[in-house]
């Protein structure tokens, strides 16, 4: 998709309102390279994948992410041998953790509950 159309269809408004409810430097980061679908495949799994996060709002509200520090320095530290992480790096990682049980969690609870019809 060329940048013309990008310009018309207003692409960096709507990256722009997106952004401002990134929770990690990750998204943030994932948000900034999004480009519409063109493709009918991938289309249709994106409208799909759209749908059931809407219905996962409506029904269950947002995930339990929180707002998270950018992991990756963090995880590079350990990757390097007899690296030591600082107190802060600690609690982080620790922050990380929690939120991906959290999340994990939450997900859980709902695939527990039974379908409802309709």
């Amino acid at each position: 998709m060329d940048d013309k159309v990008l310009t018309d269809l207003e692409f960096d408004a709507i990256l722009q309102q997106l952004l401002a409810h990134a929770s990690t430097p990750i998204g943030a980061a994932r948000i900034a390279t999004l480009r519409p679908a063109t493709e009918p495949a991938e289309v249709a799994i994106e409208q799909a994948l759209t749908i059931e996060g809407i219905r996962h709002l409506e029904s269950h509200g947002a995930l339990p992410f929180g707002t998270l520090a950018d992991p990756l320095p963090a995880l590079a530290r350990l990757t390097v041998e007899a690296s030591v992480c600082t107190p802060t790096t600690v609690l982080e990682l620790l922050q990380l953790m929690r939120a991906a049980r959290d999340v994990k969690s939450a997900l859980a609870m709902v695939r527990a509950q039974p379908l409802s019809g309709g």
